[in-house]
């Protein structure tokens, strides 16, 4: 009979040392359950820290797991961290060498398009230019032949003038007479 009392006792009291946890674990259960009417975002929007509820052990482990799992997680941001800014950096990098590239490319299509302009340029001035030069050596070539033509007015005026000479003389001579 004491043996049953014993064992009555020792079941008694394994039921009272896990009562906490066991309701503790009903809990979590319910919420979890009900999850989609808990609205989590709305409730921790202001929270800044990371609570874990863990059953109590009598052993330390539990702590350092957790720890080690902070460490974890901890490294595994930095890593993406790191891989993330590795990308952004080449990325860039990228996107640079493609910009320098548009932008040399634009600066030769300009060279180019102002070479042309510039011989389209030349080459509407040479007309110009050359046209200019015939009408001036049409002009030079009308103008000597005027000059030719006024030579020519000169001469018969000098000759005229010698004949009005010629006839003054002797009109004095025959006044004189």
């Amino acid at each position: 009979m004491n043996l049953l009392i014993a064992i009555m006792g020792a079941t008694f009291q394994k039921v009272m040392d896990s009562i906490l946890n066991l309701s503790i674990r009903e809990n979590v259960l319910l919420i979890s359950e009900n999850e989609s009417i808990f609205k989590r975002a709305e409730v921790f929007k202001d929270s800044q820290f990371l609570i874990i509820i863990t059953e109590k052990s009598s052993s330390g482990s539990q702590a350092a797991t957790v720890d080690e799992q902070i460490s974890s997680l901890r490294q595994q941001l930095v890593d993406k961290v790191s891989m993330l800014e590795t990308q952004f950096v080449a990325s860039m990098n990228d996107t640079q060498k493609d910009l320098k590239r548009k932008f040399q490319d634009q600066q030769e299509k300009q060279k180019v398009n102002f070479s042309e302009a510039e011989n389209s340029l030349n080459t509407e001035l040479k007309k110009q230019l050359d046209a200019t030069v015939q009408k001036m050596n049409e002009m030079f070539t009308e103008m000597k032949s005027q000059n030719s033509n006024i030579e020519k007015q000169v001469a018969q005026f000098s000759e005229k003038m010698k004949l009005i000479d010629e006839i003054n003389t002797a009109v004095k001579g025959i006044k004189s007479i």
